[in-house]
């Protein structure tokens, strides 16, 4: 039961609604609602890269990208010298928001010594990069 402003109440069932107005409104056409779709507001609309949190870090950040459209995606980390020193994905995404942790490791596993490092996100003709501080 719904009230409404004075005295008027409203017995609803689940799917039955009522429009109240000064004007005609054409009547809808009958039919079942079979699946409601996402509100493209919550997809991104291009790619990005976040800055790091915590920035600096130790031992583990976390690196926040969103993706428009489905394809891949590579998240590298460099030194300041501009060497590759890990890949933390280079796979396949669908479109949203997504979150990488990096443990201040390189490839092979070895930790890595306090400095700067960047991130960078790449993604088709997209380029992006972060800067990062791990700090022992």
């Amino acid at each position: 039961m719904i009230y409404v402003s004075g005295s008027l109440n409203l017995n609803l069932h689940p799917g039955q609604f009522h429009i109240f107005t000064d004007k005609k409104l054409p009547t809808p056409e009958p039919g079942l609602i079979i699946g409601l779709q996402e509100p493209l507001a919550h997809l991104p609309f291009q790619y990005q890269l976040w800055q790091n949190y915590p920035n600096p870090f130790n031992p583990i950040t976390t690196i926040t990208f969103e993706v428009p459209s489905h394809g891949r995606v590579q998240l590298l980390i460099y030194n300041i010298l501009g060497q590759q020193i890990k890949t933390l994905t280079d796979e396949i995404y669908p479109p949203g928001r997504y979150r990488l942790q990096w443990d201040g490791t390189d490839r092979s596993g070895a930790k890595l010594a306090s400095g700067i490092y960047f991130a960078q996100l790449r993604a088709g003709e997209f380029v992006q990069n972060r800067r990062m501080i791990l700090l022992k």
